[in-house]
């Protein structure tokens, strides 16, 4: 199988901890849907040779653009493209942009799975975030979303934040629970650079939270989450039984997927393609039918780094007959350092799979590292 993801770079505001390509700059927005039409019509040549099985608009905040302009990219990628007809086609959003009438036609323009950027539920943490919406509407949304039949809701919600404790985390995800979404997502804020927070941050006005607080927040997020009947099936991710993101579970897989847009990504067959970032020289490239991409072939040692980033971050793992796949200098190199692994309790090697133990998951980046091939 096979995703397309649309990335629709602009925002209404630019939050603190952002690093995303977006621009706040909405008055060429008809341009750029204009030449993300064209290119999702030119990209059709491209060689995707799976069925597609999840169509993605993601950002920026792709709820900036009208339900008729969506409905334009869904019909042409079905007129162009060998779809699913149980395709998971997601839409970014956030709630300022939610009304009613807004998710009454976004519904009839072919979605059928939303996905909504809440982040909390305290306007303090909101505002010292920079979100454009606040606490109120942000319930008021997932009450919309719901009135018009969406059955498949992700909420994504932010831990980690500077000023946090362990009492405000729960009531967040103690409410989150109460309006049981199918997925929520819960991201551990990290300080990215040209972010207003690393600003902040080298100008001594903020600091990340203590590691050992971040890390009682994300089990608590493990514990009463998975206690709640949702599976904690990736380090950040979590669903209802069955209802996993299926877009974002074919990138973990390795799996192929089209990328559309400014900055945007695409991968097939072990190659990897992207767009240029600058919204204008995008909007040019198309404009003058020469869109210009990088590309790089990923070499076995990359692909296996990527298979142990990736897979370490689920809650199955890596599986091993994936591993035996490679070269045997590097499946010697995995089975020695994951069997040292396992005599430490880090990681468990159970039938098919390796993974790590639940204590040491909110470590998987680190300890991935430490299987990567050189």
């Amino acid at each position: 199988m096979a995703g397309i993801y649309l990335h629709i770079p602009f925002c209404r505001k630019a939050c603190h901890y952002c690093n995303f390509h977006f621009s706040t700059n909405l008055t060429y927005i008809d341009r750029m849907i204009e030449a993300m039409l064209l290119e999702t019509k030119q990209a059709a040549n491209r060689p995707i040779v799976n069925q597609i099985d999840s169509i993605y608009f993601g950002g920026g905040t792709p709820s900036v653009l009208e339900p008729s302009n969506i409905r334009r990219f869904l019909v042409l990628i079905n007129q162009r493209y060998d779809i699913n007809s149980d395709a998971e086609i997601t839409l970014e959003v956030n709630p300022e942009d939610i009304t009613l009438k807004y998710c009454e036609e976004i519904v009839m323009a072919g979605v059928n799975r939303v996905s909504m950027g809440i982040q909390s539920f305290f306007d303090h943490d909101l505002s010292f975030m920079n979100r454009a919406h606040n606490a109120d509407q942000g319930r008021m949304a997932i009450e919309h979303i719901r009135a018009v039949g969406i059955e498949s809701l992700c909420v994504d919600l932010m831990f980690g934040l500077v000023d946090s404790d362990m009492d405000q985390w729960k009531a967040n995800l103690e409410q989150i629970v109460s309006y049981a979404p199918e997925h929520i997502s819960c991201y551990n804020l990290t300080i990215e650079e040209q972010t207003a927070f690393h600003k902040w941050q080298e100008q001594g006005k903020i600091q990340s939270l203590k590691e050992n607080i971040q890390f009682d927040q994300f089990m608590l997020g493990h514990d009463l989450l998975s206690a709640g009947g949702y599976d904690h099936y990736e380090i950040s991710n979590f669903c209802k039984p069955g209802l996993h993101s299926r877009h974002n579970t074919n990138y973990w897989a390795h799996g192929d997927y089209l990328g559309i847009g400014p900055g945007a990504h695409s991968y097939f067959d072990g190659v990897r393609y992207w767009n240029c970032s600058n919204n204008m020289q995008y909007i040019k490239h198309m404009e003058e039918s020469s869109l210009k991409q990088e590309k790089e072939e990923l070499s076995e040692a990359d692909v296996y780094n990527e298979t142990i980033m990736l897979g370490l971050r689920q809650a199955k793992g890596v599986a091993k007959s994936r591993i035996n796949s490679f070269s045997t200098d590097i499946v010697n190199h995995f089975y020695k350092l994951t069997n040292e692994m396992t005599s430490k309790g880090v990681v468990l090697d159970i039938a098919d799979s390796v993974r790590i133990t639940t204590q040491n998951w909110y470590l998987s980046d680190h300890i991935s590292s430490k299987l990567f091939f050189d």
